[in-house]
Formats: C-alpha cells, structure tokens, sequence
C-alpha cells in the first residue's frame, strides 16, 4: 500500500514537473513573441516617420525650387520695365545694309550672266544673220552668171578695139545698113557676149561725141535687164567698149 503511493505520489510530482517546464517553455515562447512584435512595431513606426519626414522634406524642398524662381522672376521683370527700349534703327540699318551688300554680289553676278547671254545671243544672231547674207550673196551671184553672162566682162573692163575697115577721116553714121554700124554691132556683141544672131537692139546711139556711142541690148533670156553698153572709136582700130552696166529694168 505504501508502495502504491508512493509510486503515485511521484508520477504526480514527475507530471508536476512536465507542467511547469511546458509552461515556462510557453512562457519563454510568448515572451519571445511579444518581444519580437515589439521590435517590429517599434522599427515599423520609426521607419514611417523617417519616410513621411523625408517625403516632407522633399515636399518642402520642391515648393522652395519652384517658389524662387518666381520670386526671383518677379524683380527681374519690375527692374526690365523701367529700362529705355534699345534704339533699334541703327540695327535695322546695319541689317538693311548687311542686305544689300549680300544682294549686290548676287545682282552682279546676275546682270553679268545676263550680260553675257545677251552677248552669246546677240553674237548668234549675228552669225547667223551673216550666214544668211552670205548665203544670199552666194545666191544671187549664182543668178547673175546664169542670168547674165557678160557681167565679167563688164566688171573687168579689158576689151580691145574690135577693129576697121574705114579710112581717112572718120564721120559718125548709125546707118543700119553703112559700115559704122556694123562695127558698132560688133563691139556691142564682144561686149556683151551675146552673138549678133540671138541679140535684140533696143537703141544705138551717139554718146556725146562724135567718137563715142551708147547701146542697150540683150537677147530673149534677159530682156528685162537689158546690157547697156559704152564704146569709143579709136582711129585705125575701131570701136573699142568701155564699159558694159546690166540694167535693173528695160527702159524700151
């Protein structure tokens, strides 16, 4: 019986025990908890002040940044209007004078590129137009030694006397049919070039003296510009030309 309980009495003690170690071990635990949620608030609270005094820091060192430059602006502007607008006509001057010596190169340079087209064209033109005059030249000359070939003779003037078969003192006739006048025919036809046979006679005449005569004539080609033709007698050799002109027109 005593041994029952004293066996009993130490189970109760042993669980006694237990107890309290388990409570001390919460206790320790709780407390452990408790501390570590006080540290934690603690550190959460410091760290949110710290943040919200930083961000008004921030705030406060924004709002003085933007403040001042008003502030500073605010001066500036009251000191600017009492000042005397600068005299702008010496600067529009020197820009107008700047202008114009910018723009004088380029007119120069200009007038002298007009200048020198105008030259270019002028100096094509009259090439041009001298091509044209000596294409004409060209022309008519062609004409008038188709048209006219007794002009060389005429223009040269190197005829000899055509010689005589009168004698003795020489008297003037223009007698179709005498002597004279066949001579005088043919110093008109070694003149002209033309032969006796297709000439046509408009008009043999004495040309002032009795040693000189004047005809016109021309054959079916050339009637309206007719020779007119120059002679004089010379004595012993006949009738000699002295000179031969195509006329622009047949006056007969």
């Amino acid at each position: 019986m005593d041994r029952n309980n004293r066996g009993f009495g130490e189970e109760k003690r042993y669980g006694m025990r237990r107890k309290k170690r388990m409570n001390r071990l919460l206790n320790a635990g709780i407390a452990i908890v408790a501390v570590l949620i006080l540290f934690f608030s603690i550190t959460l609270l410091f760290t949110g002040n710290e943040e919200a005094s930083d961000e008004e820091q921030n705030q406060e060192q924004t709002e003085e940044q933007t403040t001042e430059p008003a502030e500073t602006e605010q001066p500036e502007e009251e000191t600017s209007a009492p000042e005397e607008e600068p005299d702008t006509s010496e600067s529009e001057e020197a820009s107008d004078s700047q202008e114009e010596a910018e723009t004088e190169p380029a007119q120069e340079e200009e007038t002298n590129t007009t200048e020198e087209t105008e030259s270019s064209t002028s100096t094509e033109e009259q090439q041009s137009t001298d091509e044209s005059a000596a294409e004409e030249d060209e022309s008519a000359a062609e004409e008038e030694e188709t048209e006219q070939p007794a002009s060389d003779a005429a223009e040269q003037g190197e005829w000899e006397p055509v010689g005589t078969e009168q004698s003795g003192s020489f008297t003037p006739s223009f007698d179709r049919d005498g002597q004279n006048w066949a001579e005088m025919v043919n110093a008109l036809s070694a003149a002209t070039g033309l032969s006796e046979e297709e000439m046509t006679i408009y008009r043999l005449e004495n040309g002032g003296s009795t040693t000189t005569a004047v005809g016109t004539v021309s054959n079916s080609e050339n009637r309206s510009t007719p020779y007119r033709v120059e002679m004089e007698f010379i004595e012993g050799q006949g009738w000699q030309p002295t000179n031969v002109e195509v006329l622009s027109s047949n006056p007969y």
